[in-house]
This record gives C-alpha cells, sequence and structure tokens, in this order.
C-alpha cells in the first residue's frame, strides 16, 4: 500500500514538474498560461506549493526550476537535479526527468518525449494518467490547446493571488504580438502595430492675430454701428486647409449707449450659425470687451460666418424698435481673432490645389519661385504662373520671392512652397527622369517636399522652352476640378485670342446686361433691415460724354402693410443714389423701375451697387403688438443694365486706371505689355513677378501676353522697376518728376486748382451745355489745369518708393510707368509694400505716387497728386465725336470752333450774296 501511495505522489509531483519545466523551456506564451494552469489546478499541498513556485518560475525559469524541485524527499531531489539540467537542454531534461524506476514513470518518460516532437498531442498524452487529478488536467490542456487566449483566461481560475497576475501577463502577451512578430505580419496587419515613421522635420506650428478690421471689405471703416433693437454684422474668416487649429479666440471690444435696458439688452458672437458666446449690454458700464474661444466643432476649413449680433432694448414695453438711442459700437482695430494650431501634412492633387493656397494664415501668401533657366521662355511662363497662382489666392495679397537653385530642391527654399519650372532635361538631375506619357509636350505634378510635409512643391515642365510656355499656360487657364491626381500631361493647348476688357462681370458699351449676367440671383430681403449687392466691371478708357447715362430697370415686389416711411436706398460705391418709397399699403409688384446715372460717375473698373431695405411693420401704436413677417422685399434677377454707345478714349496719364483696373498693361489693345527690370537676378525677377500677380488679380484671369525683360525694345506699354540712379535723363526729361542730377523736381502749389470754385453757368456755358445735349455741370475749374513749383535739390528714396506715370518717349500713344528707389533691395521692399497697400488706393489719381515701406496705425503711408503738364490720349474716336470731346474737355476750344464757324458763316453769306445779285440783277453795281 505504501509502495502505491508512494508511486501516486511522485507520478503527480513528476507531471507537475515536468510541465513547468517545459513550459519554462519554451519561449511561447502559450507554455506559460499552461504551467500556470496546471500549478493552480492542483489540489493537493505539493501542487499548491509547485504553484508558488511556478509563479516565481515565470519570472525567472532557471532559478524558478530550481526553487520547485527543493523538496526534502529524495525523489524531490532527484526531480530537482533532472530539471536543472533540462533547463539547458530541454530535449535530454525531458528524457532524464522522467527516468524514475517506477512503471508508471517510464510511461510518462514516452509520453513526454512524444510531446517534445508533436507539443499539442503531447500535452494530451502527458495527461492521460489513470488518476482523476491527471484526467482532469488532460481535459484543461487540450481545450487550451484549441482556445490559447481562453485558456489564458480559463488558467486564473486559482484562487491564488499569484496564479491571477501571471494569468493577466499572459492575457497582455498574447493581444500584443512582439515586434519580431509585427514584422512577419501581412501589410494591412502590421500597420495597426507599427509605429508612423516621424517626418525629418516636425510640423510648423501657427500662432497668429488678425484685427476684425482685415475681414471687412471696406478696410477705411475702424467702427461698425449697430443700430435698431435687433441688428447684426457678418465678417467672413477663412481658415486655411493647410491648418490643424487647436483653438480660435475672439477678442471684441465695444460701446454701448448708456440709454439701454439693463437685463434686456444683450451682444452675442455666432460662428457658423451657431451662439457660442453673450455678453450683457450694460448702461451702468458701457465700456466692455470679451475674450472668448470658438468651439472647434463648429470650425470648418474654408469660409466661415462669425456675426456680431445685438438685441437692444430701452424700455420693458411700447418702445419703438428704430429709435436712435438703440446702437452698441465695435471697434474693429482693437478687436481681433488669434488662432492657434499646426500645418497639416499635405497630400495635395491638382483638383485641390487652390485649397492649399486659400487663406494662408489671414496673412500675405508668399510662394518661392525657382526658374531652371532664365531665357525668355522661361521668364514668359514663369509670369503666367505668377498670374494663376494670384487668381487662385482669390483676394489674398500674393508676394513671389525667387532664389537660385541650390544643389538640391530640398534644400531650395526651405519652409516655402515652392514652384520649379524648367524643360525635361533642366529638371532630370533635381527631380528624377520625368513620367510623361508618349509625346506629351508637358508634364505637371505637385507633391509635399520631403523634408517640410507642410508645404508643396509644384513642377511645370515642357520638352522644350516652347512647350514649356504651353505647359504653364495650361495650368494658369485650367478652371475645371479635372484631374484628382498628383499629376497632369499636356500634349497641346489652344488659347484664344485676347478679348478686350474680359474681366469678370465685365460689361461693353451698347449693351444691355441682366443682373443674372453679372452673378446676381433673386434675393428677399427680410426684416428692419436687409441687403443686397451687384457688380459690374466698367472698361477704363469708355469716353465719358456729359449726357452719356447709364441705364438701370429695376425689377421688385414688396410686402402689403409697411408702413408709410419704408424705403429701399440704393447706394452706389458707398454714395446714396436713389431711394424708393415703399408706401403702397397693398403691396406692389414694380416692373421697369428706371434710374438714369452718369457714366462720368462711374469708376474705372469694378462698380458696386447697394440695395438697402428699411422696412416697418404698419402697427398703429408702439404698445400694438406688430406683425413682422410681412416686411418683405423682393429684388428679381431679371432687372437690367443698359450700357451707353461710346467710344474708347481717355485722356492719360491717370494712375487711377492702373491702380483700380491695370490699364494699359492688360493686353487689350493687342499690344505686348513688358515688366522691365535693370538685371534677371532673382530679387529682381521676384519684384516682377509680384507685380504681375497683381495685375492678373485686378483682371481676374492670366494676362496671357505680358512677359518680363531686361530690355523692352520697342514696346508701346512698359513698366519699368529700376534704381533712379540708372534712369536714362532722356527718361527723365519726360517724366513728370525729374530725379536726375540736373532736373528740377515738380512740387505742386499751395493754391490747388480744385479749391478754387467752379465756372459760373455763363452764357458761354449754357451754349456748352445746349451744344452737348448736356443737363449736367461741367467739372471744370478756373484757372490753369496745372500750378507747380520746380526746384533743382538733393533728392533721396530711402525707406520709399515712387510710381510716376508719362508717355512713352520712343512711341507714340505709348505709357511708361516709372517704379524706383534708391536701391534695389530699397526697390524689393517698395514693389512687396506697394502691393500691400494696393486695395488701400483705389482713390488715388494723377501722374504720380509716392509711398513709405512703413506704416503707422490706422494711417496709409502714401500720397498721389498731379505734378506734370504732359497729357497725350489713348484709344480710337472718330472725327466728329473727337471734336465733341475736345468742345466738352476744353471750352477755349468750343469758343474758338464757335467764331471760326461764325467767321466762315459771314464769308459764305457774302460770296452767296454776291454771285446771286451778279445772276439776277447784272446791271446794278457793287
Amino acid at each position: 500500500m505504501n509502495t502505491y501511495w508512494k508511486s501516486g505522489m511522485i507520478l503527480c509531483l513528476s507531471i507537475a514538474l515536468l510541465t513547468t519545466a517545459y513550459a519554462a523551456s519554451e519561449p511561447t506564451q502559450g507554455g506559460a498560461a499552461i504551467s500556470a494552469k496546471q500549478a493552480a489546478s492542483s489540489k493537493t499541498d505539493v501542487g499548491k506549493a509547485t504553484a508558488h513556485k511556478v509563479q516565481a518560475e515565470a519570472k525567472q525559469p532557471a532559478s524558478a526550476a530550481k526553487q520547485a524541485v527543493s523538496g526534502k524527499t529524495d525523489a524531490a531531489k532527484t526531480a530537482a537535479h533532472k530539471v536543472q539540467a533540462e533547463a539547458k537542454q530541454p530535449a535530454s531534461a525531458v528524457k532524464q526527468a522522467v527516468s524514475g524506476k517506477t512503471d508508471a514513470a517510464k510511461t510518462v518518460t514516452r509520453k513526454v518525449q512524444a510531446q517534445a516532437k508533436q507539443p499539442a498531442s503531447a500535452a494530451k498524452q502527458a495527461v492521460s494518467g489513470k488518476t482523476d487529478a491527471a484526467k482532469t488536467v488532460a481535459h484543461k490542456v487540450q481545450a487550451e490547446a484549441k482556445q490559447p487566449a481562453s485558456a489564458a483566461k480559463q488558467a486564473v481560475s486559482g484562487k491564488t493571488d499569484a496564479a491571477k497576475t501571471v494569468a493577466r501577463k499572459v492575457q497582455a502577451e498574447v493581444k500584443r504580438p512582439s515586434r519580431v512578430a509585427a514584422a512577419n505580419m501581412p501589410e494591412e496587419k502590421r500597420s495597426a502595430y507599427v509605429p508612423v515613421p516621424v517626418p525629418a522635420q516636425p510640423l510648423q506650428a501657427v500662432k497668429v492675430r488678425k484685427p476684425l478690421r482685415g475681414f471687412i471689405h471696406d478696410h477705411a471703416r475702424r467702427f461698425i454701428v449697430l443700430r435698431q433693437s435687433e441688428a447684426s454684422y457678418p465678417l467672413d474668416v477663412p481658415l486655411s486647409y493647410r491648418v490643424e487649429p487647436s483653438a480660435i479666440r475672439v477678442h471684441l471690444v465695444f460701446t454701448n449707449s448708456n440709454a439701454l435696458l439693463k437685463g434686456r439688452s444683450q451682444l452675442r458672437l455666432r460662428w457658423n450659425g451657431g451662439v457660442f458666446a453673450q455678453a450683457p449690454l450694460d448702461p451702468a458700464y458701457p465700456d466692455g470687451a470679451i475674450d472668448v474661444q470658438v468651439p472647434l466643432e463648429l470650425t470648418k476649413s474654408g469660409g466661415n460666418e462669425l456675426a456680431i449680433e445685438v438685441s437692444q432694448h430701452y424700455l420693458s414695453e411700447c418702445e419703438d424698435p428704430g429709435s436712435p438711442e438703440l446702437w452698441t459700437m465695435v471697434d474693429m482695430d482693437s478687436s481681433y481673432i488669434e488662432l492657434d494650431g499646426t500645418m497639416r501634412p499635405l497630400q495635395p492633387t491638382l483638383r485641390a490645389f487652390d485649397n492649399l493656397l486659400a487663406s494662408a494664415n489671414w496673412g500675405d501668401l508668399h510662394v518661392m519661385m525657382v526658374p531652371l533657366s532664365k531665357s525668355e521662355e522661361h521668364l514668359h511662363a514663369g509670369t503666367l504662373l505668377a498670374e494663376s497662382i494670384a487668381n487662385r489666392a482669390g483676394k489674398q495679397t500674393v508676394i513671389i520671392d525667387s532664389v537660385e537653385l541650390a544643389q538640391t530642391v530640398g534644400s531650395t527654399g526651405v519652409g516655402h512652397d515652392l514652384i520649379v519650372f524648367g524643360t525635361y532635361k533642366e529638371a532630370e538631375r533635381l527631380l528624377g527622369p520625368v513620367d510623361v506619357k508618349g509625346d506629351a509636350k508637358g508634364h505637371i505634378f505637385v507633391r509635399a517636399r520631403q523634408n517640410d510635409p507642410g508645404h508643396f512643391l509644384l513642377a511645370v515642365l515642357g520638352r522644350t522652352p516652347g512647350d514649356l510656355v504651353k505647359a504653364a499656360s495650361a495650368f494658369a487657364w485650367a478652371t475645371l476640378p479635372l484631374a484628382d491626381e498628383a499629376s497632369m500631361d499636356v500634349f497641346d493647348v489652344k488659347v484664344p485670342e485676347a478679348m478686350a476688357y474680359s474681366s469678370l462681370h465685365a460689361v461693353q458699351e451698347g449693351r444691355e446686361y441682366n443682373f443674372s449676367d453679372l452673378g446676381f440671383q433673386t434675393t428677399t430681403m427680410k426684416g428692419l433691415q436687409d441687403k443686397a449687392t451687384v457688380s459690374l466691371w466698367l472698361p477704363p478708357d469708355l469716353f465719358s460724354k456729359n449726357h452719356a447715362r447709364v441705364e438701370m430697370r429695376l425689377h421688385f415686389s414688396y410686402g402689403a402693410a409697411l408702413r408709410p416711411d419704408s424705403v429701399l436706398n440704393i447706394y452706389h460705391n458707398g454714395q446714396f443714389l436713389r431711394g424708393i418709397s415703399l408706401s403702397d399699403p397693398r403691396g406692389l409688384l414694380v416692373r421697369d423701375y428706371r434710374i438714369w446715372i452718369p457714366l462720368y460717375a462711374f469708376r474705372p473698373g469694378l462698380n458696386e451697387f447697394r440695395f438697402e431695405s428699411r422696412m416697418h411693420a404698419n402697427t398703429g401704436t408702439n404698445c400694438t403688438t406688430g406683425n413682422t413677417d410681412n416686411l418683405l422685399l423682393t429684388l428679381f434677377d431679371d432687372s437690367t443694365f443698359t450700357i451707353p454707345d461710346t467710344s474708347h478714349y481717355v485722356a492719360m496719364p491717370d494712375l487711377n486706371y492702373l491702380v483700380n483696373t491695370g490699364y494699359p498693361y492688360l493686353g487689350d489693345l493687342g499690344d505686348t505689355p513688358v515688366i522691365q527690370i535693370p538685371k534677371l537676378n532673382a530679387r529682381m525677377l521676384a519684384s516682377a513677378w509680384t507685380l504681375a500677380a497683381r495685375l492678373g488679380q485686378l483682371k481676374g484671369s492670366p494676362i496671357q501676353r505680358l512677359t518680363i525683360a531686361d530690355h523692352a525694345g520697342r514696346a508701346s506699354n512698359i513698366i519699368r522697376l529700376d534704381t533712379f540712379a540708372n534712369i536714362e535723363d532722356s527718361i527723365w526729361a519726360a517724366a513728370p518728376v525729374n530725379l536726375g542730377r540736373n532736373g528740377f523736381i515738380n512740387h505742386p502749389s499751395l493754391a490747388n486748382p480744385s479749391v478754387l470754385g467752379h465756372e459760373p453757368l455763363t452764357w458761354r456755358k449754357k451754349l456748352n451745355m445746349l451744344l452737348s445735349g448736356s443737363e449736367y455741370e461741367s467739372p471744370e475749374t478756373v484757372g490753369p489745369r496745372y500750378h507747380s513749383v520746380g526746384i533743382r535739390q538733393s533728392f533721396s528714396l530711402k525707406n520709399q518708393g515712387a510710381l510716376m506715370q508719362f508717355e512713352n518717349p520712343k512711341v507714340d500713344g505709348g505709357t511708361m510707368t516709372l517704379l524706383v528707389s534708391d536701391s534695389e533691395h530699397q526697390l524689393a521692399e517698395a514693389v512687396e509694400h506697394l502691393v500691400q497697400l494696393w486695395p488701400q488706393m483705389q482713390d488715388s489719381h494723377g501722374d504720380l505716387l509716392l509711398w513709405g515701406t512703413s506704416v503707422e496705425k490706422g494711417q496709409p503711408d502714401f500720397w498721389s497728386g498731379e505734378v506734370g503738364s504732359n497729357v497725350y490720349h489713348i484709344g480710337n474716336m472718330p472725327y466728329l465725336e473727337r471734336i465733341t470731346y475736345f468742345a466738352i474737355q476744353y471750352p477755349v476750344f468750343l469758343l474758338v470752333v464757335l467764331v471760326l464757324m461764325f467767321l466762315f458763316m459771314v464769308i459764305l453769306t457774302r460770296a452767296l450774296l454776291i454771285m446771286y445779285r451778279h445772276q439776277t440783277h447784272p446791271h446794278i453795281e457793287p
């Protein structure tokens, strides 16, 4: 009996120890789970002791094996020695561990040897003993072999804390494969475990602050005033597609009326329609400021609307919603929006390329251009690309930077968007072989920069220099978002002949245009106050005869039961033009409501008409609850403009045409305008392309013929960028201001003729108006047209630039615009600052413009005026109309013509009388 008992004990102990030793020798997680399970499932004291030893063994397999066999019995000692050897040599250790003298031990030995060859079947055979405990272990091991994860969970079903700890470690290890295991996984699975490589450079952080004044069209307005009981002022806040915002903050400074009712008056801020901030309007503390964060979930890339709204009351009941006490003023200079974020890594395509340029962090868009050669074709291609970038960027100011190409593209212009253009052969050494299809003449591709994933690389390539111009033309004129790919092959380009005055919303003389032709859609204005706008682009050289008028026919309707003082006000370029009474209590549908506007009242280029409704409900008394749903006015898009039939003939010079339309450098006159620079170096090319980009924005489409050269030759219309020391004396002699060594500088007289008043309405003036058919007074002034004082003096253009316009001394009727400064460095800064100031210079006039390179807060640092005396004309006009033109512009000429006509009539009458007398009364002596 003792023999059987001893044999059974040795069998159980051997099974536990051998399984543990096998698990310790296996590098897999399944073995650890098996040993932990078997150790936990033993109900005997020996099994429990073994479980504690197995826990320690999981941490240190070799020492655990030693401790597990440290029993005091001879059998345990023998097993310990065998397990120690097994830890070094797993196969032989298994054989030695089961080399016992009993038959049961021999059986275990054979089963464990087979287990070393076939782990799954060996586990089953090892536990095939006849005892109940061995059978239980066998069932558990079989289930574990089939389901390793569930087996690991079941293995920790023991009651000891140590076994639970081991099981948790095994579960985590099963779920998280090692790097070696992950490397052997398929690609789609490996991406979940292998970390994404870190870019060579960290993504650029973005922190921008911009005053609210920069988000409104009228930059001259520092304050906006919100009136009446309900008012709103929307702002368009663009957000670049490249920026991942982390925080957007709004700082708003305002002042409200001290007559408001506390507790009922409030200010609200909306972002894309959602209210995210409120503030009370306290009459006791009228000066207020709020700082709030915009919820990022309301934010989107592209255009975002920030609306500043107020609800204002001065009485609890029976108040007039239009009372003058209801107002709140917002300081648009002191208020600002602040953006924090990071640049997103780009994955650009040609279809989404415009999104990369839009809203460049609320500032100027800087793009670096790298020509691979400086041939005439390369410079022309660069000009087209600069104009295209500017048009794709919308209303942003575009600054072109140009650098000499470094050894590699990656080391050129780090931290900038990069445009590389040249031929296939020139690009091959930098960009690698060009992958083109068949006989493609051009290839265009865009990608993120390798070491700077927040910026893009655009390459425009051609097989030959001539093909390069075609590829640049294809990129410049492509507007349909067709290619959702990173590259495009160009096989041919057909650019139509330049159409005169082809700007967006441009109109022609002698034509009628519906509002819908100008981009306007039928609009319904609602509530107390609302507005709608329509714009048209007028050619700058239309001959503005005093009797020429633009006819506007309106088609609109308004609701019934409006108060008699309701009105529709019409503004032209911000100036009040006409008011239309909405006084019929039944409401009306009005067709062909005609308004005539003098042609000379139009600004060259873009003109804006704004229709503002002011409607009130006819409620009887203030205490009556009114119905505001009837405050409706619809302006239909079949309303029309009719442009008079007139000639293209204009007096020059006048910088107002250049600032507002780019005239005469838009290629509309059938010529090839040239931007002339002194040297073809990177700095001067950048200045020329920056100016070309601004001209392209003014036209709204590429100027196909505009080019850049260091010699203009016999070109008619030239923009010359140079230092004033390099200008020839012949050029200074024709310029309005002579900055040469021996020249006089004309200073406008303090006695400006514009303040001397208009001519009185004499009989001669009345006769002039009668002959011209005009109802309007001519704006001619008394006295000479030009008043200036010539001073020979030292002169410097340090920290400033000068722009002057005059007739090209080499070509009659041509125009030269001279942009000068002290040095090339100062000239480059002057060009950059000029294009930044451009939107503020719409009212510039005359032949001279001066500006500085620094601007005081709120004060544009520029001056314009007329100091020259040489007038020339551009355009074609029939002789009869030309006589009319001079008669209108110069009354003295009209008087001379009338005197000559009178003398001619006198002489003709006398000659006819003498002839008649000789024929009818030959006998009468004279």
